[in-house]
């Protein structure tokens, strides 16, 4: 919510229309998303300066999910730690856990540049000219494992 609020508050008076396009799995709880939004921004929504999209689906199939162009700012905070499938079972231990060389930890890097790439290459059909992407996403230096 804080960053809505914080592009509403920036384009004060300059914005006649802000489109805020919620993307996540199918099962995320849409209508706890809804009454949250609602309850917020309440009186932007009613002087229809903000309108609501919820788009359940994945982020990283599918192709685009909006049309060529059209998107101003695609903000993701930490959606792209979660991977499209899971690529290997292993027991007893976290992923960041395995020693880089081994064969499950090679499985989730590539599942995860794979995912990355399906990302990036959907989104930048849908940015639009002079757009922008701002990632928030948690990572770790390969060498020293932390």
């Amino acid at each position: 919510l804080a960053q809505v609020q914080a592009f509403v508050n920036a384009t004060q008076g300059v914005a006649k229309h802000i489109t805020v396009i919620m993307n996540d799995r199918a099962e995320n709880q849409w209508d706890v998303l809804q009454d949250t939004i609602q309850q917020n921004f309440d009186v932007e929504i009613n002087d229809e300066l903000l309108h609501l999209v919820m788009v359940p689906a994945s982020m990283y199939t599918g192709g685009a999910l909006f049309p060529v162009g059209t998107v101003d700012i695609t903000f993701t905070n930490y959606a792209l730690n979660w991977l499209s499938k899971v690529p290997t079972v292993f027991e007893g231990m976290y992923i960041h856990d395995l020693a880089s060389e081994c064969e499950d930890h090679l499985k989730w890097h590539l599942q995860q540049h794979e995912d990355l790439s399906d990302f990036l290459t959907n989104r930048s059909v849908e940015i639009a000219i002079g757009g922008f992407l701002i990632l928030g996403i948690q990572a770790r230096n390969h060498r020293t494992g932390s």
